[in-house]
């Protein structure tokens, strides 16, 4: 599980390129897996726009290349749920 830490690690230095924060700081590194030859990551990503996401899967692609040679990286982005705020039942938020 050594590689697994180390890949996390290195995941969570990432910038978001569009808030300028680390995927660390943002909480958006769900899970690493290894599986054999293959990594996946997992990303809840708070506004996965189409070039943000794909800026991102770029990055996360080219650290796994460089800290595990030879293995395919697969990242699974997803929109990062947050939690309501408010009465369910009547639609109002409390402020």
């Amino acid at each position: 599980m050594e590689l697994v830490a180390h890949l996390r690690t290195a995941i969570e230095l990432i910038k978001d390129p569009d808030i300028e924060r680390t995927l660390g700081e943002l909480e958006a590194v769900s899970d690493v897996k290894v599986d054999g030859a293959e990594v996946h990551v997992y990303l809840e990503l708070i506004q996965p726009l189409h070039w943000v996401a794909q800026s991102i899967d770029e990055a996360v692609k080219a650290v796994v290349a460089q800290a595990a040679p030879g293995m395919q990286c697969t990242v699974h982005a997803m929109e990062k749920q947050t939690p309501r705020i408010g009465n369910a039942r009547s639609g109002r938020a409390h402020v």
